[in-house]
């Protein structure tokens, strides 16, 4: 058993219950760990480091000194992208944390940014699965992309990947980032030998895949638990994505539209932002602080990352409403943390020890 992401501890202690005792895994977490059954490495988010190369190097090693009769089971969770990462032959870490950091900051949603992420690395979109064929290889994921495509969940290592080069190029193209990578990497996209595994491959043709867990999971069960608490709460009927000024409306015109009285519409998402250099917060608290200056007094919003952790920010979300309106250097300068912190908005959970994106809760009081 192997796997990487910000859940994986606590993913792989689920699991070794259902396996042979003697059985080990190997892991990359966001913090090191060992047992008699687990070994577990550090990994870091959002971009990896030479450690987390290295780290990544050992589990392969690992895997590829089993039998070729062995099954494998691989884990995967949200940060895995990050957590598990080599960057391909052509390319340097040097460059791929570059581009991947500027697709951050220019607001590339999910679907892109693991787009160019699977093209550029030595492992994702099908290759770790390349590596060890033969060899059987089962994978449960817990989805962190609220669009439920499995080869955006950590980028595939595992799985089939449907995009292509062209398509790689063509997010670096509107991000304006095609320059961050060097010429031989470009030129390889360019001819199409960059490419990653596709469903016909053979080399993936033993590979297997289940979501045991998402985004949609997490929203249908707070509904649940707001109705046992004696409240109106309904599911929203959309997925927030794109910026947060046209999310946010979305959410709020909803809310009005639906709700009569007291009430709850939560939907789940991950939105976009483009964060300012230097500043402290992340795309829940943006949404909470751009929602403040729409919402009416008997309205809040209430925005948070189900990992316990938004952005480069210790609040894993915040709260918004009317009164915040006096806030304003926040949604222009991302610094969502110093006005929230200031107003005793932020939402302090520590770690959950999941990741299934993001929650957005309309409250009508």
């Amino acid at each position: 058993m192997f796997g990487a992401g910000k859940a994986i501890r606590e993913f792989a202690s689920s699991l070794l219950d259902f396996v042979s005792p003697g059985d080990r895994c190997e892991l990359n977490g966001t913090e090191a760990f060992e047992n008699n059954r687990m070994l577990v490495r550090r990994g870091t988010h959002p971009l990896p480091d030479s450690e987390t190369v290295q780290n990544s190097e050992k589990l392969i090693e690992h895997a590829l000194g089993s039998s070729e009769n062995d099954h494998v089971i691989f884990l995967i969770s949200g940060g895995a992208s990050s957590m598990f990462a080599v960057p391909h032959e052509t390319a340097t870490l040097a460059e791929k944390r570059e581009v991947t950091g500027t697709l951050m900051s220019r607001g590339a949603n999910i679907s892109e940014l693991n787009c160019v992420r699977r093209h550029i690395s030595g492992i994702k979109g099908g290759r770790f699965a390349s590596m060890v064929y033969p060899r059987k290889v089962c994978t449960f994921m817990i989805s962190d992309v609220p669009t439920g495509i499995p080869e955006d969940i950590g980028s595939g290592p595992t799985l089939p990947d449907r995009t292509t080069c062209s398509d790689a190029l063509a997010v670096l193209r509107k991000y304006r980032t095609t320059v961050r990578l060097g010429r031989k990497v470009r030129s390889r996209l360019e001819d199409r030998r960059l490419e990653t595994l596709k469903p016909e491959d053979r080399r993936i043709s033993r590979s297997s895949a289940f979501t045991i867990a998402a985004n949609r999971d997490a929203v249908m069960r707070l509904c649940s638990f707001c109705r046992e608490q004696g409240l109106t709460a309904f599911v929203s009927r959309y997925t927030l994505s794109g910026g947060a000024e046209q999310a946010a409306k979305l959410l709020i015109a909803e809310g009005r539209r639906r709700l009569h009285g007291k009430g709850v519409i939560a939907a789940g998402g991950e939105i976009t932002t483009k964060a300012s250099a230097g500043a402290r917060g992340g795309r829940c608290q943006h949404f909470a602080l751009i929602c403040s200056g729409m919402l009416h007094r008997d309205e809040i919003v209430v925005a948070f990352g189900t990992d316990g952790k938004d952005g480069n920010s210790d609040f894993a979300g915040a709260v918004g409403f009317s009164g915040l309106r006096g806030c304003r250097e926040g949604p222009n300068d991302f610094e969502g943390e110093k006005c929230h912190r200031t107003m005793g908005t932020g939402l302090l959970t520590g770690k959950t020890g999941t990741n299934v994106s993001d929650i957005y809760l309309y409250c009508r009081l």
